[in-house]
């Protein structure tokens, strides 16, 4: 017991000790703590630190690269093809019927080209001098507007005068028919007649047509006002004076040279049409052209005489895209060429046509004719440029390759296929980029030429802009 009361009382004493010397650290720390509430310690300085000049560098580089890489992938980014197109040689030999345009049956369709003109002149100056007396002469149309459809008698002589009072006789009795009514429109009955100068000399000479005369002899009559003529060639011949006689043999061969002349000159006019029309190609054969000639008044100047000669041509053309797709259909085509889609080009120099009765055709009223085509012709296939660029711009790769594939059977194949930059994948979107060349075999004829989209702007030329480009025609 007390052991336990000692051993008791030695705990308690630790434990007492213990609780002092907490308690004596404690008083030692509170001065301390108590300290730094009165007096607390500065705070510390914030640094701030600042990038090197070496990284912003590297980060101004790196936007500078960015922006760089994405010019040249936009700005200058571009698409180059090289396509073989598809030809094929025809051996013709058959007959076919052209309508003049607009068409709306026959094998194909035609135009008419023209007229171009072309005056020459040429000297001659072994001449006979000879004293001549001659009256004008030349045509006119009496036209004959009475309503009640009576014709009109005019005997021989009938006096035909102009608005300065030149007079011409009528030669022989004719008569003018009466007008008629055809679908509700009254039509003048009209003829036409031949006439003679009043009286010698070269002022009755009328160098322009469509001169209005009126008919004296009826100014007491009703048919006065209904009744009237008008010149339908040049009336001339008229002459009182020393005249210079060219030679005969001489002339002949000055006349030939001169319409040797205005037919080359008449060719090359032709030509020059031909080739300044962009929109519609036309072809035109040799056998598909027609001149003809006048011989013009002879001038006395000093001691000579200038003979002139004057040529008109006319021609009938085709549309080349109608007569490559004529030839086509007209020929079993060779195996391998696209069936589903028609060739548009064709090489006609050693094909010839020859029309089918042509002196009943004549070019300036005629409506069709048939004619025949024998020969050997060349056909091509091309692709609608402005079509092909908005197919393939601003697609990938692989569809522009899908894309040729499957629309244009034409294409025999692709030659070179580029983008620039390298790592770019699509073809551009702006037309303007995109570089496309097509050709045919090697040894073909025709060059290769560039499709460049440029027809998409010249279809949206007013209509007068494309009567500039296209023909002269009537």
């Amino acid at each position: 017991m007390e052991e336990e009361g000692e051993n008791g009382g030695l705990r308690s004493i630790e434990r007492s000790n213990l609780r002092g010397a907490q308690d004596r650290n404690g008083l030692r720390k509170r001065p301390a703590q108590q300290q730094r509430r009165r007096a607390p310690a500065a705070q510390p300085r914030r640094t701030v630190r600042r990038k090197s000049p070496m990284k912003r560098i590297i980060i101004f580089s790196v936007i500078i690269f960015v922006i760089v890489l994405v010019l040249v992938t936009t700005t200058f980014a571009t698409t180059t093809l090289r396509l073989t197109l598809t030809s094929a040689e025809l051996s013709v030999d058959g007959v076919f019927s052209a309508i003049r345009e607009p068409a709306q049956s026959a094998d194909i369709a035609y135009g008419k080209v023209g007229p171009y003109t072309e005056t020459r002149s040429a000297t001659i100056t072994n001449i006979t001098r000879e004293r001549q007396n001659s009256y004008a002469e030349g045509t006119i149309m009496v036209h004959n507007t009475n309503t009640s459809g009576e014709k009109l008698d005019l005997v021989n002589r009938t006096r035909f005068q102009t608005k300065d009072g030149r007079i011409y006789r009528l030669s022989g009795k004719q008569i003018i028919p009466g007008g008629k009514t055809v679908n509700g429109e009254f039509v003048p009955g009209r003829k036409e007649v031949r006439v003679v100068a009043d009286a010698i000399g070269n002022e009755f000479n009328l160098k322009e047509k469509g001169v209005r005369f009126t008919i004296p002899g009826l100014a007491k009559y009703k048919e006065f006002s209904s009744s009237y003529a008008v010149s339908t060639t040049k009336i001339v011949g008229g002459f009182s004076g020393e005249r210079f006689i060219p030679d005969a043999a001489e002339e002949k061969a000055a006349r030939e040279k001169l319409r040797g002349d205005i037919a080359s000159a008449l060719e090359q006019k032709l030509t020059e049409a031909l080739q300044t029309n962009t929109l519609s190609k036309k072809i035109v054969f040799d056998s598909a052209k027609f001149i003809t000639y006048e011989s013009l008044e002879n001038k006395q100047v000093d001691d000579a005489v200038m003979i002139q000669e004057k040529g008109e041509m006319y021609a009938v053309s085709f549309r080349e895209t109608e007569l490559a797709s004529l030839l086509a259909k007209s020929e079993s085509m060779s195996v391998g060429v696209p069936s589903s889609v028609t060739p548009t080009e064709v090489t006609v120099v050693n094909l010839a046509m020859e029309m089918v009765d042509a002196n009943e055709f004549e070019v300036t009223t005629s409506t069709e004719f048939d004619f025949r085509l024998s020969g050997v012709a060349k056909v091509y296939w091309t692709v609608d440029e402005v079509l092909f660029l908005g197919d393939i711009a601003g697609k990938k790769r692989i569809e522009v390759e899908d894309i040729i594939l499957n629309r244009y059977p034409q294409v025999q194949k692709i030659n070179v296929f580029s983008i620039f930059p390298p790592w770019r994948t699509s073809v551009p979107g702006n037309r303007k980029k995109i570089n496309v060349t097509v050709g045919y075999s090697r040894g073909d004829e025709r060059q290769e030429m560039p499709l460049t989209g440029d027809r998409e702007e010249e279809e949206e030329k007013t209509e007068e802009e494309k009567e500039e480009g296209e023909d002269q025609e009537e």
